[in-house]
């Protein structure tokens, strides 16, 4: 799994509270995720670990 932070979203990136991730997969499905707090992002991350370990 691949997190993309973007840089290039206005809220998005460092020195602000929110982030706009997109993840990639194994198999290079791409799933861009709306604008969120970093803690949301967090949290998303580690969904997506535990569901990948739990396939």
């Amino acid at each position: 799994m691949i997190v993309l932070n973007s840089l290039q979203d206005k809220g998005a990136g460092f020195g602000v509270s929110t982030n706009k991730v997109t993840f990639i997969d194994n198999k290079f499905k791409v799933f861009p995720m709306e604008l969120k707090s970093k803690e949301e992002v967090a949290n998303d991350i580690l969904i997506k670990i535990i569901a990948h370990y739990e396939a």
